[in-house]
């Protein structure tokens, strides 16, 4: 098998949602994440927390196609810093608006790598069900939280009003969330096995 050919089968079994693959992806970049986060103003905390979200994206984008056959492993770290950039362009903002130099930092509970297998199995779960709704609504979430669009940006997208927008991007959470407690082999809020 040629690199080329490892590399699509890599990335076939990931936006699968295989776990060995996962697992391995996860492991293999989570300290050079950490470290990028820590050198560039946050925690190791926040780095495990946007690892788990830059992951969901990933899958998200190789799902839907945004995704265009790069390098897999530099495209993650691409994806991750961006939304690093965002996350610190936020805490500017909100130092900013605040009239304060920095926020107090309380330390963040230590997470044991249950906690964290359970925190992924959810999110998985959820990007399950995710893929269960309606085009429209798929396409409004990721707009929205993939790719960070405005209610207005959305509605120019898709050809709706701002108000609409809004309104869609409700009822489609509230869909997504339905979807997830209906199904009675979706894990309980706060039960770990």
């Amino acid at each position: 098998m040629t690199a080329i050919e490892e590399e699509l089968d890599f990335v076939t079994r990931l936006a699968k949602g295989d776990g060995k693959v996962i697992h391995n992806l996860y492991e293999r970049h989570l300290g050079y994440l950490i470290a990028y986060v820590v050198k560039n103003q946050g925690s190791e905390e926040e780095a495990k927390d946007l690892w788990q979200e830059t992951l969901i994206m990933v899958i998200a984008n190789i799902r839907s196609g945004a995704y265009k056959n790069q390098n897999i492993h530099g495209y993650i770290r691409t994806v991750f810093i961006n939304q690093w950039k965002k996350i610190l362009r936020s805490k500017k903002q909100m130092t900013v608006l605040a009239g304060v130099e920095e926020y107090p930092k309380e330390e963040p509970p230590e997470e044991t790598w249950g906690d964290l297998v359970w925190e992924e199995l959810l999110m998985w779960e959820v990007g399950k069900k995710f893929y269960q709704l309606k085009e429209e609504c798929q396409r409004i979430l990721n707009l929205r939280y993939v790719d960070k669009k405005s209610h207005e940006e959305i509605g120019k997208i898709i050809h709706i009003e701002r108000s609409s927008s809004k309104t869609k991007l409700s009822r489609c959470l509230k869909t997504l969330k339905n979807l997830c407690h209906n199904d009675p082999n979706f894990p309980p809020k706060g039960k770990q096995p």
